[in-house]
């Protein structure tokens, strides 16, 4: 009886596992398919999940002020046109062009805001070098780059606009294209005919508050971005262009990070460094029909040409416009087709300055200084004086400074308590006053010196001293007690004598 008992139970266990076996496996095929349905899901305005499908459907199904989240990596063998407003959360995953599509990936039009977070488009440019266009066209509307938007790797050789072209086709529209990049939004590796990221046509703008564009290229003008009509304004805020280049064909071809050549420019920060132009047409191409500004904290320097650097460069009868907040410790590199030797008082007719200047600008020639000085410009060499304030701390941080002149006023640290603010001192230990010359030719650091207040000096050579200096005292309140004693006057002095 037991041995049947036990045959009984093997074979209910074994139809048991027969029975749940495949039913688990299909649930989990089935869990695994329902996960992978949906590339996206669309939301209203109030959060409200309206569905899923394709983003194509996302797209198309969206209505204004609503949100596309992703739900996967994807790959685009179509272009997709926004006509509404709308945001594109990536949820950290990318979307790749194609190997076959060599399209537009996404286009705003009809005056629409596209938004995009937390993604990543790819142009494919590894797997797919060729002749694409651009990753976002903006033929009407506007594109807003905000946290963790990310467009990289397209391959537009032919098409103007790496990353994106703004503006419509036609001369004679009215509509008109806006860019906002804000906080970590990047553009890298994209490579056009003009603008290796960023082409302005007609009637567009862009505004860059933060974020970067590196390693861009362009065949021709702007290895960043290009201000190619009348009716372009390009405004650099913050954030960084760096490691772009441009005549990538030939030499001759201008603005490795901006091409300023029509329209209106305006840098009041940021910082433009690392581009490269093999032509020695700047950085910065600033073109006798263009409109170009700089002032606050712009940061222009360490940009190569064949020869030299080559940071701003201003074109035969063009004028560059010194804003007047142009703020000390402003730094840019200019160039042109003149030469001036150090010492010489210039006349620098393409530079419109407004109001006393503080900023310091650099003959890219030779490293030499125009230093603004109550209006007279002359050509002179300078150096970075960094002060290090040690344990304390001062609201200057680093200065310019004429050579061969007295250093004259010097930044006071701010107040620390328990200490004494002695002065600024070389790192040999050398005072510096406003009356010490200017005898270095690189740049240096000033250290500052504080006195401790409260601590006493424990050092045995310290003790040592005070215990001869406490002898001292000793020795002279008894030299003075015997001449009191002599001369009558003494007879309480012994109470007084130091315990």
């Amino acid at each position: 009886m037991k041995k049947f008992r036990k045959a009984l139970a093997l074979v209910l266990s074994m139809l048991i596992l027969l029975s749940v076996s495949p039913i688990a496996a299909f649930a989990e095929e089935t869990q695994e398919e329902e996960n992978t349905v949906a590339e996206a899901v669309w939301y209203t305005s109030y959060g409200i999940r309206k569905g899923e499908g394709t983003v194509a459907e996302a797209v198309a199904n969206v209505k204004t002020g609503g949100k596309i989240l992703l739900q996967k990596d994807i790959t685009a063998d179509a272009g997709i046109t926004l006509t509404v407003n709308a945001t594109i959360d990536g949820a950290g995953y990318t979307i790749t062009r194609s190997d076959t599509f060599d399209g537009v990936m996404f286009t705003v039009a009809n005056a629409a805001t596209l938004t995009l977070t937390n993604i990543t488009i790819d142009g494919n440019a590894d797997n797919y070098p060729g002749q694409t266009d651009s990753i976002i066209a903006i033929t009407s509307g506007q594109l807003n780059l905000t946290k963790g938007a990310v467009l990289t790797k397209n391959s537009a050789r032919i098409i103007s606009g790496g990353a994106i072209k703004a503006g419509p086709t036609d001369a004679t529209s009215t509509a008109s294209a806006l860019i906002i990049m804000n906080e970590d939004a990047q553009i890298s590796d994209c490579i056009a005919n003009n603008g290796g990221a960023v082409y302005l046509g007609y009637n567009s703008k862009m505004v860059m508050n933060s974020g970067s564009i590196t390693n861009c290229k362009a065949s021709y003008d702007g290895g960043a971005v290009s201000v190619a009509t009348a009716s372009s304004e390009f405004t650099m805020a913050g954030g960084e262009i760096k490691g772009c280049s441009c005549s990538l064909r030939d030499t001759g071809y201008a603005g490795s990070a901006v091409y300023a050549g029509y329209g209106i420019t305006n840098i009041t920060g940021g910082t433009i460094t690392g581009n490269t132009n093999m032509s020695d047409l700047g950085a910065v191409y600033v073109a006798q029909t263009a409109t170009v500004g700089i002032g606050n904290a712009a940061y222009i320097l360490g940009n190569d040409g064949s020869a030299a650097e080559s940071n701003v460069y201003i074109e035969d009868n063009a004028v560059l416009n010194i804003n007047p907040a142009f703020a000390e410790g402003s730094k840019i590199g200019v160039s042109t087709s003149d030469k001036f030797a150090e010492g010489d008082t210039v006349n620098l007719d393409f530079i419109n300055y407004s109001g006393d200047v503080m900023g310091y600008i650099y003959n890219d020639a030779d490293g030499s200084t125009f230093y603004n000085s109550n209006g007279v410009i002359t050509l002179i060499q300078c150096i970075t004086v960094t002060f290090d304030p040690g344990n304390g701390s001062c609201p200057v941080k680093s200065k310019l400074y004429p050579v061969d002149v007295d250093f004259g006023p010097l930044p006071e640290c701010d107040e620390r308590e328990g200490f004494e603010f002695l002065g600024w001192y070389t790192a040999t230990d050398s005072l510096v006053t406003e009356s010490t010359a200017v005898s270095y030719y690189e740049d240096i650091t000033l250290y500052a010196k504080w006195e401790n207040l409260n601590q006493v000096d424990n050092h045995p050579f310290a003790f040592i001293g005070r215990f001869f200096e406490r002898i001292g005292e000793l020795m002279r309140s008894v030299f003075h007690f015997l001449e009191n004693l002599f001369t009558g006057n003494g007879n309480d002095e012994l109470e007084n004598l130091p315990k």
